[in-house]
């Protein structure tokens, strides 16, 4: 009888450490989200700035620019840059 007895106690261990081990990793895993949450760019630089549309427009262009060909890596390069200092 002492055999049964040993091995109901170890199978309801066994259960007992695996509700913990699922709770507990599902903790780690909601923590872990929390800190590495991406912030939002609105909620890093507060409201967007009042020439933010301007500032996409002005990007679209010298993309298209680029992409036709018109302008080299290093003019669009230089001029995004400028841009995006505005």
């Amino acid at each position: 009888m002492g055999l049964l007895k040993t091995a109901s106690h170890v199978t309801v261990a066994k259960k007992i450490h695996g509700r913990i081990s699922q709770r507990q990793s599902g903790r780690w895993a909601a923590a872990h989200a929390e800190q590495t949450a991406v912030p939002s760019v609105s909620s890093v630089l507060g409201a967007p700035a009042p020439d933010h549309a301007k500032q996409v427009a002005l990007l679209r262009q010298l993309t298209d620019l680029h992409t036709q060909g018109v302008l080299s890596d290093i003019e669009f390069a230089k001029k995004k840059a400028e841009i995006l200092a505005e």
